[in-house]
């Protein structure tokens, strides 16, 4: 232990001599002294460094016969300007070839566009014909399921044909299941009418009411078609003295009745 305290008492005393300014005197610089000494040096090693190499490479290529100074002498005069020269001659510019390349894809580009345009118009009349055939195909389910044998529709060629060329098919209304089968009577009615025969329409809403769950309006249509079930026998008879006849009156109550009470 006393070998470890003499050791602190040496260096406190060196300690307290060097802030006193004893013996050893401090030395201080600043940056800019600092940096120029670190120049200093730098130059002095770096230029012996340099001058070191010199000397050995003209120790070592003048042992192998080479004489450093005019070699030294002729790298420097070697040109660079013919090292970046293109290795290929210029062409003179080929105008004839220019324009033939110019036409080329000006009419390989009109046949493009041409096919484009084909095939463009070829897709149209695809779903064109493919939307025709499935109006055909709805008309056909249609009356299946709606109409009897002999109200059917026509569905020969010509027909259809003249249909779907009346009708805009692009343009359909948003008429639902219920009110096509009106709808269909309907034109059954105006066919007849335009062909001269004789049509019962409401015979026909009536039918078409059966076909469907709803009593209410099923019975509307009975009601109706028993109304109108009165037979004139005089054709110079006006619909409004038909109307207001005593007969015409009594038909009207019997019938009425008759409904009430199968109900």
């Amino acid at each position: 232990m006393s070998g470890f305290g003499d050791l602190l008492q040496q260096a406190e005393q060196l300690t307290a001599d060097i802030e006193s300014g004893g013996e050893l005197p401090r030395i201080e610089r600043n940056l800019h002294q600092l940096a120029e000494a670190g120049d200093r040096l730098w130059k002095k090693t770096a230029g012996g460094v340099g001058e070191d190499a010199d000397v050995r490479a003209s120790i070592l290529l003048g042992s192998k016969g080479f004489d450093l100074p005019r070699l030294s002498g002729k790298l420097d005069n070697l040109s660079t300007a013919k090292t970046f020269e293109p290795l290929e001659p210029i062409r003179d510019t080929d105008i004839q070839g220019f324009l033939r390349n110019e036409r080329e894809n000006a009419i390989l580009a009109a046949i493009e566009e041409a096919k484009k345009n084909t095939f463009d118009e070829a897709e149209k009349n695809h779903w064109r014909c493919m939307e025709n055939e499935w109006e055909q195909q709805k008309l056909k389910i249609l009356n299946s399921l709606l109409g009897s044998e002999h109200e059917s529709l026509d569905l020969s060629a010509d027909v259809l044909d003249g249909t779907l060329n009346r009708v805009d098919l692009s343009q359909r209304s948003g008429l639902d299941f219920v009110e096509m089968a009106y709808a269909r009577q309907i034109y059954m009615y105006n066919e007849a009418v335009i062909q001269g025969m004789d049509f019962d329409i409401v015979e026909g809403f009536h039918n078409t009411a059966s076909k469907f769950n709803d009593q209410h309006i099923k019975d509307c249509w009975t009601l109706v078609d028993q109304m109108t079930d009165l037979q004139t026998h005089s054709s110079t008879t006006s619909s409004e003295t038909t109307r207001f006849s005593t007969d015409s009156q009594t038909f009207f109550i019997q019938q009425a009745r008759s409904f009430l009470e199968k109900r």
